[in-house]
């Protein structure tokens, strides 16, 4: 009987959970940088509607 750490299944799972999380943190640093560019412009509309 094999091992967990021997089946196909398992090293596949882990290589997906690893590209998984490489492209959210790859996400992170993209939606940092449309907030930045973005966030002047969303403030003035906001204040601009005069929402609240």
């Amino acid at each position: 009987m094999k091992i967990v750490y021997e089946l196909d299944v398992y090293n596949l799972v882990e290589k997906l959970s690893d590209l998984v999380w490489c492209d959210f943190d790859k996400w992170k640093k993209r939606f940092k940088i449309v907030i930045e560019k973005l966030g002047p412009k969303l403030n003035a509309f906001i204040n601009s509607t005069k929402i609240g």
